[in-house]
């Protein structure tokens, strides 16, 4: 199963790279952004970021 995190804002290496067979997905993010709330802080930190440092350009 691929699990898609989307991130608030994020800056990618030129030329972009997409996951084969998709057009939504980066696979060459230079910055990744995140806009913290009280109702996702904790998910954002935590398992959003987790999931985040799997990218190797990351």
């Amino acid at each position: 199963m691929d699990l898609y995190t989307y991130p608030d804002l994020m800056i990618m290496a030129d030329p972009v790279e997409l996951k084969p067979g998709r057009k939504d997905t980066v696979t060459n993010p230079i910055l990744i952004a995140e806009v913290l709330s009280e109702s996702t802080e904790a998910y954002d930190r935590n398992k959003k970021f987790e999931h985040f440092r799997t990218i190797e350009t990351f």
